[in-house]
C-alpha cells in the first residue's frame, strides 16, 4: 500500500474511534442507570470548583508540568513556561482565569495532534496501535488546575471498586481482591461460579459526550462545571444472572459509546460445572471460556499453590527489557541494595519492596473505616473482632482451631490472609491507638505506647479478659473504681501518670513513625530493615546540589566500580 493509501487508512480509523456511534438518547433513555447514581456533589463543592483561580494555584500547575515532556501543536514545552514565567506569567494567569469564568476556549489552545504508538512488535493494522494526543501546554495548565480541584471529590464519586485514579487507593489491593475472590470459584452455590473477564475496545476513547454529561449532572455537578469539563465481575452462573449480566452490558454499551470486544472477553468458571453447563453460559453471553490462565492488570490469578509458568509471561518481558544490557558488575548485590548512608545506592530488593507493600495491606485491615474495598472484604471473611490480631478472631469455618499455625491448619487458609497473621505483630507493635471511646481492644491494641499490652513478658492476661475494651477499665476520669483491681500496679501507675481516659470522639489509629500520622509503605520498609552504620561521606556525594550522574560517578570511583582496564 502506497504512504498516501495508508494516511487516508488512518484517517478513516481515527474519525470512525472518535465518531458517535449512537443517536442522542433523551434523558428517559438514561432513566433506569440514572437511577443507580447517588446525588453527592454538595453546592460548596460546586463552589470550591468553579472559583476563580489564584495566581499561586497556577504557578503550581504550572510546576507541576513534565519539563521535558512531547511539545503540542504550538512546539512548547514545560520548561519554557516554568522558565518565563516572570516574563509571560501575567498573561497566563488572565488567561486561566477568563476560563474559569466562562470565556470560550480558544481553539489555539484546544488544538492537538493525534499520534499513533505501536501497542507490540509486527504491527498489522491500525487497532495494533495506541492513538495519544500531546496538547498545548496551556491546555494542560487548565486540565491540572480541573484535575486538582476534583481529586478532592473524585473519593465520593468514584466508588471503592476502582483502585486507579485516587489518591490513597492502591491497585495491588484490586489484585489481592481478585486473587482471593478466585480462589473460592468452586466453592459450592447454585448455578456454579462464575469469573467474567471483559476487554473494552478503546476503553479511553468512546465515551457518549451526552451519555458522560447526563452522568455527572446526576451526581450533582453544576452544569458550568460539567460544561468546563465537556472490569472485572464475578457473578453466578445461574441463567438468570447471566441474562442480567447481559442485559446491563447491552443497555451500557448502547447508552454510553463503549463497546465490549467479545473476542478478547473470557470467561473463568468453576472446575465442577459440567461441558452442557458451560456451553449454555457460552451461549447466552456469546464470551468464550479461557482455555489459559486468568490475567488481570498483568497478574496471573490463579487458584492453588503458584506455579513458575504462572508468572512467565512476565519472566519473559522482563528479560526482554533488560537484553543487551552491557555484562559489567559494579558490586556485589548486596553492597548495591543498602541505604546511601550506608554506602549503597538506594536499590531496593523486591522482597523487601514486597514487605512493605504486605505491611500496608494488614495496616489497611486494621483500619476498620479505611475506604478500601479489599480490607472490608477481608475484615468480614477473616475476622470477628475490629481489632484482628493472629489467630484470635479466625472465623471458625474458615480453620480448624483459633491458633492455625500448622501447615494443615494454615492450607485452609488464603496465602495472603497468612501473611497478613505473620505481619499483624510488626504493625501492632509500632502502631498507635489514640483512644476516644475506648472501644479498642485493652489488651491486642497499642494505645498506651508501649506496644500491645498481652505481648509484655511482664503481663499475663487471663482468658476471661482477653477480650475486654479499653471502656471496661477506663472512663472520662481515668481508671474505674471497679476495675481497678484487674490491674497490675505498674500499669495503673502508668496510666495515670500519661492521663489516659475515655472521651466521646472514636477511636483512631495512627502510624507514629510519621509526622502526619498516615502509614507510608517508605516507613515500613524502613523498620524491616537491618540498619548499618551510618558513613560520613555518604551525605556530601549524594548531595541535591549535585546532578545525580556525578553522584553515581563518585560512588563507583569510591568503590573501584569504575569501567576502567588498570586501577591507579
Amino acid at each position: 500500500m502506497d504512504q498516501p493509501a495508508i494516511q487516508r487508512a488512518a484517517v478513516i480509523f481515527i474519525q470512525s474511534l472518535l465518531s458517535s456511534e449512537a443517536a442522542a438518547p433523551s434523558s428517559a433513555d438514561f432513566q433506569d442507570l440514572l437511577d443507580c447514581i447517588p446525588h453527592i456533589i454538595t453546592e460548596a463543592n460546586n463552589i470550591g470548583l468553579m472559583q476563580k483561580p489564584s495566581l499561586e494555584e497556577v504557578i503550581l500547575a504550572v510546576n507541576k508540568l513534565p519539563k521535558d515532556s512531547a511539545p503540542g501543536p504550538d512546539s512548547l514545552s514545560g520548561v519554557f513556561f516554568s522558565g518565563c514565567w516572570n516574563t509571560i506569567g501575567k498573561d497566563i494567569l488572565a488567561t486561566v482565569e477568563a476560563f474559569f469564568q466562562g470565556s470560550e476556549l480558544r481553539r489555539a489552545f484546544s488544538v492537538t495532534l493525534i499520534c499513533l504508538v505501536p501497542k507490540k512488535l509486527g504491527v498489522k493494522s491500525f487497532s495494533d496501535y495506541r492513538p495519544i494526543s500531546p496538547c498545548n501546554v496551556v491546555y494542560k495548565i487548565f486540565a491540572t488546575i480541573i484535575l486538582d480541584r476534583l481529586s478532592t471529590i473524585l473519593p465520593k464519586v468514584i466508588s471503592l471498586e476502582q483502585g486507579a485514579f485516587v489518591r490513597g487507593r492502591s491497585i495491588d489491593e484490586n489484585v489481592a481482591l481478585a486473587q482471593e475472590l478466585f480462589r473460592d470459584v468452586d466453592r459450592k452455590v447454585r448455578g456454579g461460579n462464575i469469573v467474567l473477564k471483559l476487554d473494552m475496545e478503546k476503553a479511553y476513547d468512546r465515551v457518549e459526550w451526552n451519555f458522560l454529561r447526563q452522568v455527572l449532572l446526576k451526581f450533582g455537578f453544576s452544569a458550568s462545571w460539567v460544561n468546563l469539563v465537556q472490569s472485572f465481575l464475578f457473578l453466578n452462573g445461574s441463567k438468570r444472572s447471566l441474562l442480567a449480566i447481559k442485559k446491563f452490558l447491552s443497555d451500557y454499551q448502547s447508552l454510553s459509546g463503549q463497546r465490549i470486544n467479545l473476542h478478547k472477553s473470557s470467561f473463568f468458571c468453576s472446575s465442577k460445572l459440567s461441558n452442557a453447563r458451560i456451553r449454555g453460559i457460552h451461549q447466552s453471553i456469546g464470551v468464550n471460556k479461557s482455555a489459559g490462565n486468568l490475567v488481570y492488570l498483568g497478574v496471573p490469578i490463579f487458584k492453588g499453590r503458584a506455579k513458575r509458568s504462572f508468572f512467565a509471561p512476565l519472566l519473559d518481558k522482563m528479560a526482554a527489557n533488560i537484553q543487551g544490557w552491557p555484562n559489567l558488575h559494579w558490586r556485589k548485590w548486596s553492597s548495591i541494595a543498602k541505604p546511601k548512608a550506608e554506602g549503597g545506592l538506594g536499590t531496593r530488593q523486591l522482597k523487601d519492596v514486597m514487605t512493605g507493600l504486605h505491611l500496608k495491606m494488614a495496616w489497611t485491615i486494621k483500619q476498620k473505616d479505611n475506604g478500601s474495598l479489599w480490607g472490608q472484604f477481608i475484615r468480614s471473611k477473616y475476622t470477628i473482632s475490629s481489632h484482628p490480631r493472629i489467630g484470635q478472631f479466625i472465623r471458625s469455618k474458615y480453620t480448624i482451631s483459633s491458633h492455625p499455625r500448622s501447615g494443615s491448619q494454615r492450607a485452609l487458609l488464603s496465602p495472603i490472609w497468612n501473611r497478613m497473621m505473620d505481619l499483624f505483630p510488626v504493625v501492632d507493635k509500632f502502631a498507635l491507638w489514640i483512644l476516644g471511646r475506648g472501644y479498642c481492644n485493652m489488651w491486642s491494641a497499642n494505645w498506651i505506647g508501649l506496644g500491645p499490652l498481652d505481648s509484655l513478658p511482664s503481663l499475663h492476661v487471663s482468658n476471661y479478659l482477653r477480650h475486654m475494651k479499653v471502656s471496661d477499665f477506663l472512663d472520662g476520669e481515668g481508671i474505674r473504681l471497679d476495675a481497678a483491681v484487674l490491674l497490675p500496679i505498674w500499669l495503673k501507675s502508668h496510666i495515670i501518670s500519661g492521663g489516659f481516659c475515655t472521651s466521646d470522639a472514636d477511636d483512631s489509629l495512627i502510624w507514629p513513625l510519621e509526622p502526619s500520622g498516615l502509614f507510608l509503605v517508605k516507613s515500613a520498609w524502613n523498620i524491616s530493615q537491618f540498619r548499618g552504620q551510618v558513613l560520613p561521606w555518604s551525605n556530601k556525594i549524594w548531595n541535591p546540589k549535585i546532578p545525580l550522574k556525578i553522584s553515581v560517578f563518585l560512588w563507583r570511583l569510591l568503590h573501584d566500580a569504575l569501567p576502567v582496564d588498570v586501577l591507579v
